[in-house]
């Protein structure tokens, strides 16, 4: 039987986990990275990797800070968060300009994640500034 890894997904979303994680590993998926995408579903996608620790799918979590999910106030204790967490993570994600937003001042504050920092933390950068391949005409 062929393995495989789930590169990207929202586990943290999900409202039947368990069932979703057991259907992954009997078709073959021995890994899945799980998501985190802000101050909550990163504390939640972390807590998901602790509980099936020890299970036939292994759950990587990453970190990050999506920009469509960026809210004032939030933006410094999910940095804060994700620097005092990273020992527990497999990389970071989710972080990025989306040029689509007109809150470009927002957007720019939680930059210092790339790619530097990736360097710095020793961790992979999944998918960093995939919306920007997107950006409209000036």
């Amino acid at each position: 039987m062929l393995r495989f890894v789930d590169t990207h997904a929202h586990l943290a979303d999900l409202e039947d986990l368990d069932h979703a994680v057991q259907r992954a590993g009997e078709a073959g998926v021995f890994a899945i990275v799980a998501a985190g995408t802000g101050l909550e579903l990163n504390a939640k996608t972390l807590q998901i990797a602790e509980r099936f620790v020890g299970s036939d799918v292994r759950v990587l979590p990453t970190l990050g800070l999506h920009p469509w999910g960026l809210e004032e106030g939030k933006v410094e204790p999910t940095i804060l968060q994700i620097r005092q967490s990273m020992e527990k993570a497999a990389g970071i994600g989710e972080i990025g300009l989306d040029y689509w937003l007109k809150d470009v001042k927002l957007l720019m504050e939680p930059l210092w994640l790339q790619p530097e920092d990736g360097h710095s933390f020793s961790t992979p950068l999944p998918h960093p500034m995939w919306e920007a391949s997107f950006a409209p005409d000036a």
